[in-house]
C-alpha cells in the first residue's frame, strides 16, 4: 500500500505542478509556442492547466488517504488510476510515448489497490 500511495502522491504532484505552470505562463510565451488556426491557445492552455491541477490535487489526496488506509481513499485512487490508464491509452494512440510510463505506474496502483483491499478492511476494524 505504501508504494501505491507514494506513486499517487508523486504523479499527482507532478501533474498539479504542470497545471500550475500552464495556468501561470504568460500569454506572450504561449503565442511563441504556436497557434492552432482559430483556437485561442491562451484559453485552451488555461483550461488544460486547471484540469491538470484539479486531477493532480485529487491524486495527492488519494495518495495520502491510501497511506492512511482509508477505504474511501482506496476507491478514489482506483477510480482515478483507472481513468488515467484509459486516458494513457488514448495518448499512446496519438503518439505520446511518455504516457506509457505513467500508464504502467497507474496500472500498478490499480493492481495494488485491488489485490490488497483486505488491508483497508482490517485497518477500519482496528
Amino acid at each position: 500500500m505504501t508504494a501505491a500511495g507514494v506513486i499517487l502522491i508523486a504523479l499527482g504532484a507532478i501533474q498539479a505542478v504542470a497545471g500550475l505552470i500552464l495556468v501561470a505562463v504568460r500569454p506572450d510565451d504561449l503565442a511563441r509556442i504556436g497557434s492552432f488556426g482559430n483556437i485561442d491557445i491562451e484559453r485552451l492552455a488555461r483550461s488544460v492547466g486547471v484540469i491538470a491541477l484539479a486531477i493532480g490535487s485529487v491524486g495527492v489526496l488519494a495518495g495520502i488517504l491510501v497511506l492512511r488506509l482509508v477505504e474511501g481513499g482506496r476507491i478514489l485512487g482506483l477510480v482515478l488510476s483507472i481513468f488515467l490508464v484509459l486516458s494513457g491509452v488514448a495518448s499512446i494512440t496519438h503518439g505520446n510515448g511518455v504516457a506509457l510510463v505513467s500508464m504502467g505506474l497507474y496500472g500498478f496502483v490499480v493492481y495494488a489497490l485491488f489485490a490488497h483491499a483486505s488491508a483497508f478492511r482490517r485497518a477500519g476494524q482496528g
